[in-house]
C-alpha cells in the first residue's frame, strides 16, 4: 500500500514505525519520507477531500484562494479511503 499526498497526487511508499517514533506520536501509525525526513502519519477522524476542492484550497490566484491552505495539504496524506496527517519527527543524539 502507498500514501498519497494530498496537495500535489505523489504516492510515497509507507514504511514501519521505530518504537521511538510511536513515544513522539502516539497515535502515529505509518511513517513516510519526506526528502530525508521521517513525517510519521496519524489519523484524522475527517473524510478525505476530493480532488475539486483541494485544488480550490491551493489556489494562490488573486481570486481570493487562501495559499495557506497548501501547507495543511503538503501534511495530509490519503491512505485508502482513511486522511492522515503527518508530524515531522527527529532523535536528538547526544
Amino acid at each position: 500500500m502507498r500514501a498519497v499526498r494530498l496537495m500535489d497526487g505523489r504516492e510515497t511508499e509507507i514504511l514501519p514505525l521505530e518504537e521511538w517514533m510511536r513515544e513522539l506520536v502516539p497515535r502515529g501509525e505509518h511513517l513516510v519520507m519526506v526528502g530525508l525526513y521521517p513525517l510519521v502519519l496519524y489519523p484524522l477522524d475527517a473524510p478525505v477531500p476530493d480532488q475539486a476542492a483541494d485544488d480550490e484550497d491551493t489556489d494562490t490566484d488573486e481570486d481570493g484562494g487562501d495559499p495557506s491552505n497548501a501547507g495543511k495539504l503538503y501534511l495530509r496524506y490519503r491512505i485508502g479511503d482513511e486522511l492522515y496527517a503527518g508530524c515531522f519527527v527527529m532523535r536528538c543524539q547526544t
